[in-house]
């Protein structure tokens, strides 16, 4: 039993050596790298660096400050809402579901949503309402990041830069621009406003994107461009600005998908 107990620290120790030894021969390849890239490069890399400083620090510590008391805080970055309730604006989307499984009209009690947003939250509504705003904030984050991955494939897509003219080179910047833009996200007061709200603004975004995504790279898939697009502008007006792009990419055939099969 002894001898089988000695030999656990020394396999353990020899297996964080190796994990030790090949991070600091990936650390040291890094730093060559950078050692041999062009000025511009390395200004380009020392601009990113110190933005991404930049906006942490007005995020997450220059916030705290109260210039008005004179003094750090460590209040609450979003106000508390009126009335006091977890996910104020999920709320009401749960109440109203609940509305409609009991075969009530969620405009008697002064709803301001269209009927396509109710459906659209009612299976939400059939579990308690804190496991719900749970898999509320949930959804809300994971889309956030879909959201984000899909806008910077549809960039490099726009900008033509394929994973055909460099593999490398196409996936270091798109990872490299995708951990970017999601530290800015995620330490953002947007994103944080949305999830202690539970608002569902982020449905509306993760959609007009899949639809561009789709408009983009499967124009052939007329449908799915049409349900994305049409989910969107049931969900925030504001999505609608983006019609003009189908009839642009399909004419007439935006209109009536049936008349040509192979569009």
């Amino acid at each position: 039993m002894l001898k089988f107990a000695r030999i656990i620290p020394n396999r353990l120790r020899e297996v964080v050596a190796s994990h030790f030894y090949a991070l600091r021969k990936n650390i040291f390849a890094n730093i060559m790298k950078i050692r041999e890239m062009r000025c511009r490069e390395k200004i380009a890399l020392f601009a990113v660096i110190l933005s991404l400083l930049a906006f942490y620090f007005f995020n997450n510590i220059f916030s705290l400050v109260d210039f008005h008391e004179h003094q750090w805080t460590i209040a609450r970055w979003v106000p508390a809402a009126s009335p006091h309730q977890l996910g104020v604006d999920f709320w009401e989307n749960y109440r109203y579901a609940k509305l409609f499984f009991e075969g009530k009209s969620p405009y008697s009690i002064g709803s301001v949503y269209p009927p396509f947003v109710t459906v659209f939250f009612s299976p939400l509504a059939l579990i308690p309402y804190d496991l719900s705003y749970t898999f509320q904030i949930i959804i809300l984050f994971s889309l956030c990041i879909l959201s984000i991955y899909l806008s910077i494939k549809i960039a490099l897509h726009a900008f033509s830069i394929t994973a055909s003219d460099n593999k490398s080179r196409y996936a270091t910047n798109k990872w490299f621009i995708f951990l970017y833009i999601s530290f800015l996200v995620l330490t953002s007061y947007g994103l944080m406003f949305s999830l202690e709200r539970g608002n569902y603004d982020i449905y509306a975004m993760f959609f007009s994107i899949l639809f561009l995504w789709f408009l983009l790279s499967r124009p052939s898939y007329l449908w799915l461009q049409v349900v994305s697009l049409s989910v969107a502008i049931h969900l925030k007006i504001y999505p609608a600005i983006l019609i003009p792009l189908l009839f642009w990419k399909h004419r007439a055939k935006a209109i009536f998908p049936l008349i040509d099969r192979k569009s």
